[in-house]
């Protein structure tokens, strides 16, 4: 017999929510004893990239900036926001268990990075997807695989992120839940995501300004990220690769 809905004291919709929150806060705790160095990394290299624009804000370009200059770097902005406010989604749906949904984060990233190098070498159509071939070969490789998670094209993937064990019962999990190898594997990308934004800042920022961007204190943090990371990427595995280039 179907349960009497209407007696709960929450709708079926707010308890299936609470249940999905509980379950994100469970994995993202677990996933902190597996990733203590990626979770420094991410926390120095953004610290630097975060310390570093905020000197810069407000601050006004030389009233004789060439027009070009001046127009990639208006544009430049405009990407970087994007990339930035898809930060915190990006890393909570890595290290809460939405590895579809992190996907999509990830490649959005990567494009967007590769949108502002398409601006800087006068390639940017705004009409197209822009392309990831200027970034580096370790990073780019990954396109396709988080394509084809982001879709979910491979059955495979599906099968190693959503399935659960309750005894002698194993199927499907309608919440998250912890996979250590694509968790870290997507932490990765999205951790070298950050120092390649972090070039591109300094690079956009010293063609505005035309000065060192990026002071001592920032630069110590960004070291220690280096640190950190090294140290963090023994512990990862790769998906299947595919290169766009």
């Amino acid at each position: 017999m179907t349960k009497d809905t209407r007696d709960m004291k929450y709708s079926p919709a707010v308890d299936f929510l609470a249940m999905q929150h509980r379950h994100r806060v469970a994995v993202r705790e677990a996933f902190k004893q597996e990733a203590r160095d990626f979770l420094l990394a991410h926390e120095f290299v953004l610290s630097g990239i975060t310390s570093c624009l905020e000197r810069f804000s407000g601050k006004k370009w030389s009233a004789d900036l060439d027009e070009s200059i001046r127009s990639k770097v208006e544009q430049t902005a405009q990407l970087s926001a994007l990339f930035l406010q898809g930060i915190d989604p990006c890393e909570a749906a890595i290290s809460e268990g939405l590895y579809g949904q992190a996907a999509t984060l990830v490649r959005q990233q990567m494009e967007i990075l590769g949108a502002i190098d398409e601006v800087w070498i006068d390639k940017r159509n705004p009409r197209s997807t822009p392309k990831v071939s200027s970034l580096p070969k370790d990073i780019r490789q990954h396109y396709g695989g988080l394509s084809e998670l982001a879709h979910a094209a491979v059955p495979d993937y599906l099968k190693s992120m959503h399935t659960d064990t309750k005894g002698d019962l194993v199927g499907a999990a309608i919440v998250p839940t912890l996979n250590k190898e694509v968790a870290l594997f997507l932490y990765r990308i999205e951790l070298g995501l950050l120092f390649l934004f972090a070039e591109r800042q300094e690079n956009t920022l010293k063609a505005a300004y035309e000065e060192e961007v990026f002071i001592a204190s920032e630069l110590k943090l960004l070291g220690a990220a280096v640190s950190a990371a090294n140290k963090a990427a023994e512990k990862i595995s790769d998906l299947p690769n595919t290169d766009p280039a």
